[in-house]
């Protein structure tokens, strides 16, 4: 005889115990996502920078290219 499980609730989710990995539910069943290592941590810090510098590279206008603070509300000399 098959075995059919309940399907669970956020509220049944909530009080599921603690832990540190990630817990979400899809269609009514729990999926754990376990933490991430710190290899892949640095990985993505490390892309994130590269995306950056290309992005910075590419597009951003030239003040911003060569260090120059805006203070907050300023954009490209235009002040809010």
């Amino acid at each position: 005889m098959p075995v059919t499980l309940k399907k669970l609730t956020w509220q049944d989710r909530n009080e599921l115990p603690e832990t540190h990995a990630r817990t979400e539910l899809v269609d009514g069943d729990p999926v754990v996502t376990p933490v991430p290592c710190r290899t892949r941590r640095r990985i993505c810090e490390e892309l994130g920078i590269m995306i950056r510098q290309f992005a910075l590279a590419r597009w951003a206008p030239s003040h911003v290219r060569n260090g120059l603070q805006l203070d907050p509300g300023t954009i490209f000399g235009a002040t809010y």
